[in-house]
């Protein structure tokens, strides 16, 4: 069924959800982020992570920490001149995510009331930070 997106330059953007028995997929399309991505639940989530016309990495991994799918494929990257980014950072980001909850027994809910109360005092890093990557030790 369609579900709302968000997209300036087009009249009627729509993501879709599939389900089948007790499984489903989510295929956000062009789209930026809205407040409709809080209450969704998928099993399979595929998400724009390029930018400018879409989603961004850090909106993506937003929702994947909002609605916990189990596996995210990445799309809308690299298509473009201006829509530049590297799938690999998406996966980065997510596991230091999942680490720091894991070692901290914090559930994405409590690390997301933070953010929010840090960006409320503090501003945002979206445009400051650029993850290059993440080592094992």
């Amino acid at each position: 069924y369609a579900q709302p997106a968000h997209h300036p330059t087009s009249f009627y953007p729509l993501s879709y959800k599939l389900s089948y028995k007790d499984q489903s997929i989510y295929f956000a399309g062009d789209t930026y982020l809205t407040k409709d991505h809080d209450s969704l639940s998928s099993d399979i989530m595929l998400l724009p992570i390029g930018g400018n016309h879409t989603l961004d990495l850090i909106s993506a991994v937003r929702i994947v920490k909002k609605t916990r799918p189990e596996v995210v494929i990445p799309m809308h990257y690299d298509t473009f001149g201006d829509i530049k980014e590297n799938p690999k950072k998406l996966a980065d980001l997510l596991e230091v995510i999942y680490a720091i909850c894991k070692d901290k027994d914090y559930r994405f809910s409590e690390i997301e009331l933070l953010r929010t109360e840090k960006l409320k005092k503090l501003g945002g890093f979206e445009k400051r930070i650029v993850l290059e990557e993440c080592e094992e030790d």
